[in-house]
């Protein structure tokens, strides 16, 4: 029992640690973009392969990333582009309303409930 323990305790902080990153990282990312751009969903060939990408202009400079969000937002359409003024390379898509916040609390909340287990059955609780 003892192996069970540390494994379903240390699987619980590692899912802990991992959502709570996740989610001080979003919350980061969108309080330090705070310019906005108009960005454009193109599709981009790399080895003759079709991939989404946003296309988006900061002063002067073009920025061309693969886009991977949501389903919602499609090749040709326009999106507002939200920047870190001091790093441009960094965005987010103001219309991307993708589940993050929920993965991170359910990695966040399965940690502990993970966590917990692991300490019952360290202290005897669980059979």
């Amino acid at each position: 029992m003892k192996s069970i323990w540390n494994i379903s305790f240390i699987f619980g902080l590692a899912c802990l640690v991992f959502g709570v990153s996740f989610l001080a990282h979003q919350f980061v990312r969108h309080r330090s973009c705070t310019g906005q751009a108009e960005g454009f969903i193109t599709t981009l060939h790399r080895s003759g392969i079709p991939y989404p990408a946003l296309a988006y202009t900061v002063d002067g400079a073009e920025y061309s990333r693969p886009f991977s969000g949501s389903d919602k937002i499609s090749a040709g359409q326009t999106v507002t582009v939200m920047y870190n003024p001091s790093n441009p390379e960094q965005y987010y898509i103001a219309e991307d309303k993708s589940n993050h916040k929920i993965l991170g609390i359910a990695f966040a909340c399965g940690g502990v409930v993970f966590a917990l287990i692991g300490y019952g059955v360290h202290r005897g609780l669980f059979g």
